[in-house]
């Protein structure tokens, strides 16, 4: 399934305005600002179809809103960051919830970035 640009800026509008994630140094960062940079350098930060086996182990983080984890559409990419050789999804926690146990997908898109390249 593709996603057209018009239904990108609109899930980017409704779901991510607003959000941020911290980092363990208390630093935050836009989640809006840091996919609009992943986006505008995709040929380096997008991975199609990634394996969830790599970043699964923070589904202990989802919060448990069924509701909207079933409205999450998987087409649009999760935001995953590394350091230090550790991978860390930023955003979209409810999207790969929705992948992997009730869409039994085994791959999913992602934006990989580096943070260093957002600091």
């Amino acid at each position: 399934m593709k996603i057209t640009r018009r239904q990108l800026r609109r899930l980017i509008r409704e779901n991510f305005a607003g959000s941020y994630f911290q980092d363990d140094e208390g630093r935050k960062f836009s989640v809006e600002q840091v996919v609009n940079f992943a986006k505008k350098n995709q040929e380096r930060y997008f991975i199609p179809q990634f394996p969830l086996d790599f970043i699964k182990h923070d589904l202990k983080y989802w919060q448990g809103d069924e509701e909207r984890m079933m409205r999450a559409d998987v087409r649009y990419p999760l935001l995953v960051i590394a350091e230090d050789g550790c991978l860390s999804v930023a955003d979209g926690l409810n999207r790969m919830y929705k992948a992997v146990n009730v869409l039994n997908m085994t791959h999913i898109d992602v934006y990989l970035v580096p943070k260093e390249d957002i600091l």
